[in-house]
């Protein structure tokens, strides 16, 4: 671990989740989706990136490759309106496996949030060493059987 590394986390910041690089030219391009497990948010200040206003922000923790890492954003948006992200995010509860990606609407960019659907080898749970797997005691749930068309 580097010295820089380990001064972060003594100081408890912990590092962002990047969904987008800024071009030299100008203009964020998407670093792709991001497997991610939710793992809480909170309320806190934070500041315009362009004007420096004050602003209020919701942070947001996620684990990543058994990383944590936050991702920030405004409680509203340039019109007045909550923020695209946090009407998402109210559907999901913390634990919920996520895949986050950046993804282009016109000339404007937006953070797409939906489920993993099925367990993936790929993420690494939270609480678990990489190598390890945690296994469900649960019995498989039969699928409702379909009724036939008459």
């Amino acid at each position: 671990m580097t010295i820089s590394k380990q001064l972060l986390e003594k100081a408890g910041i912990k590092p962002r989740l990047k969904l987008g690089e800024k071009l030299e030219g100008g203009g964020v391009r998407s670093t792709g989706p991001h497997k991610v497990i939710f793992l809480a948010d909170r309320t806190k200040k934070g500041n315009h990136p362009v004007t420096g206003v004050e602003r209020d922000e919701v942070e947001y923790t996620f684990a990543e490759d058994g990383m944590e890492k936050t991702y920030s954003v405004a409680v509203k948006n340039d019109k007045g309106e909550l923020n695209y992200f946090i009407q998402r995010m109210a559907e999901f509860n913390p634990t919920d496996h996520l895949v986050l990606e950046m993804k282009k609407k016109g000339i404007k960019n937006y953070i797409d949030v939906s489920p993993l659907l099925e367990e993936d080898p790929d993420v690494i749970a939270y609480d678990e060493e990489p190598g390890t797997s945690s296994e469900s005691d649960e019995e498989p749930v039969e699928s409702p059987k379909q009724e036939q068309a008459e």
